[in-house]
């Protein structure tokens, strides 16, 4: 069976890869040893790119992942947001409000991946690797597509 793997990196990162500690897993090899019978044609890893101190190791295993030939990185991006603290029984006086960062494009860029690749592509399987129910709609897309 031919096959494409879609990747949510960050699930993949924080679900598989740091706590079995193999940050630095070959993703190609990991899913022709998962999937030894198909022909897994095209890996997709989506990724957004964090900011802050970590962002060289990310930029390094990025650098890593795009030199496999099966792979294909789409990248997302973070988008800072302003929260405000809103424990009212906190003593601290200081500014109340922090930035935290999003995630964003990447649950849509995957789900309009594997509908496209569902319809034109031809894969006999497609692999979703994520922890995100946001994307059952797409698998439903998918498998209404090519059953």
């Amino acid at each position: 069976m031919t096959a494409a793997v879609y990747i949510d990196g960050f699930n993949f990162y924080y679900g598989l890869a740091r706590p079995l500690n193999c940050r630095w897993a070959n993703i190609e090899a990991l899913f022709q040893a998962q999937f030894p019978n198909d022909d897994i044609r095209q890996i997709y890893f989506f990724e957004a790119m964090i900011e802050g101190p970590h962002r060289i190791h990310q930029d390094k295993y990025i650098q890593a992942v795009e030199s496999l030939s099966s792979v294909q990185v789409v990248l997302g991006e973070m988008k800072a947001k302003n929260r405000l603290c809103k424990v009212n029984s906190c003593a601290y006086s200081g500014d109340r409000f922090w930035t935290e960062h999003e995630e964003k494009h990447t649950d849509v860029s995957i789900a309009i991946t594997m509908v496209d690749d569902a319809h034109k592509a031809g894969y006999d399987k497609l692999i979703l690797v994520t922890a995100d129910t946001d994307l059952v709609p797409a698998v439903r897309m998918a498998k209404t597509i090519r059953p």
